[in-house]
């Protein structure tokens, strides 16, 4: 049974006024991981409240906080929810929540968008509340001191961000016509009960290319170890993924098609079969299975060496990232080369939401066939001339997209299906 798409999240930290640092520690950290809007209460109010014109006749200090307070998060409560119809993603609200009655709006608008809604409580543990977060909500106490930002999004927020610097709203891909669900897919939270316990949560690393380094001091290379002299590239989110231009392309394409196993080249790779395996810090301190941890997925194809980390290719401007997933995640795409779908592993450019499966990465640029008896070349494009002369295979005589990849022969002037033909290269 398919999964049901992931919805958008209204996070909520709350606690005493007097617990404000430690909420807007635990609230700033978590806007920062998951990238979504951070909307704080806390300041809101002095600044509603110093556009308020002054009266003589001044309401009692308890109503007129009452009301202040009231005021701001009706405020606060329009602007996350303008910001969940227009994102379809999250918000994070930092707030007192000292009146229940706050609360019950926000189940409501958590309702209407169709969102989750998370509780996070900044308090003893053995403090007792009576807020209630219905049953589509979860609440979750913290402690503000002994807050580690991954191991609590590890533990109970199990929403992998594919796309770590901004979660793509729309395709953007081009001429390629794909289907509006045609877009990754993170898991839902029925799906994130069941692996939570056994899956370490990190974010996926989108490599920038640098011609140099700007910043001063030694960079060294995660894959070989050396330091770094000339271009590389670097994850846009840590430090900690810096490859060495050269180790970060190797193998070539040539290479891949030779001795990439088919399960990394299977558009649905139902499992992954590595001969040699390296596990994460947090793995190997847990003693978790590599098989469940994208970072682990990583360095172990990076260690074993069958796909490059980064490719560029000739179909798209910019460079591809390998995104390597465990299959209980679900992440899924849509091909830009073949049209079709894909999941678990692609090439990526975070910028253009632009994904290809690895076989299609990886087709030889040349092919053949028993209709042609001349070399067949990988074609990206449509051809704009004649189409309706060459929108049928040569090959299975069926009709092709003219939106995806095809192999073409220039001088008989016909189009074969990528499917349909035989490498050459």
């Amino acid at each position: 049974m398919q999964e049901e798409p992931s919805r958008p999240m209204i996070i909520v930290v709350r606690g005493k006024p007097s617990s404000r640092p430690g909420r807007s520690k635990v609230a700033t950290q978590l806007a920062n991981y998951l990238r979504y809007p951070l909307f704080d209460q806390d300041d809101l109010a002095p600044a509603l409240q110093d556009s308020l014109p002054s009266s003589s006749l001044q309401p009692p200090q308890s109503a007129s906080q009452n009301n202040l307070s009231d005021s701001s998060f009706k405020i606060l409560q329009q602007i996350a929810s303008a910001q969940l119809r227009t994102s379809k993603l999250g918000v994070i609200i930092n707030s007192p929540l000292t009146n229940h009655f706050h609360l019950d709006q926000l189940k409501q608008l958590a309702n209407s968008q169709g969102a989750e809604l998370m509780l996070i409580q900044c308090q003893p543990p053995d403090e007792i509340d009576d807020y209630d977060v219905g049953q589509r909500g979860r609440k979750i106490t913290v402690d503000t001191n002994e807050f580690h930002m991954e191991e609590f999004v590890s533990e109970h927020l199990l929403r992998v961000r594919p796309l770590p610097r901004s979660v793509a709203l729309q395709p953007n891909i081009g001429k390629l016509n794909i289907p509006k669900g045609n877009l990754v897919k993170t898991p839902s939270l029925r799906t994130a009960k069941r692996v939570t316990e056994r899956i370490p949560l990190r974010h996926l690393h989108a490599l920038t290319y640098k011609p140099k380094n700007n910043e001063g001091g030694a960079l060294h290379c995660k894959c070989c170890q050396n330091e770094i002299s000339g271009p590389f590239y670097q994850c846009l989110d840590c430090d900690e993924y810096i490859f060495d231009k050269a180790c970060a392309e190797s193998p070539d394409l040539d290479q891949v098609r030779q001795n990439c196993p088919d399960y990394l080249k299977a558009r649905e790779p139902k499992e992954y079969r590595f001969s040699e395996i390296c596990k994460c810090n947090i793995c190997e301190e847990k003693k978790l299975s590599f098989l469940d941890c994208h970072d682990c997925l990583f360095q172990t194809n990076m260690k074993s060496k069958f796909l490059p980390i980064v490719v560029n290719h000739e179909s798209h401007a910019h460079p591809l990232n390998l995104i390597i997933m465990p299959p209980s995640l679900n992440y899924e795409f849509g091909c830009c080369g073949c049209g079709e779908f894909g999941k678990s592993i692609s090439y990526r450019c975070y910028d253009c939401n632009f994904n290809l499966h690895v076989g299609c990465v990886s087709l030889p640029r040349t092919a053949s066939s028993k209709h042609d008896k001349h070399t067949l070349r990988l074609t990206y494009d449509a051809l704009d001339h004649n189409y309706w002369d060459k929108s049928y295979c040569v090959v299975c005589k069926k009709e092709r997209n003219p939106e995806q990849w095809f192999y073409f022969c220039p001088i008989c002037d016909t189009v074969t299906h990528i499917g349909c033909a035989r490498a050459t290269d």
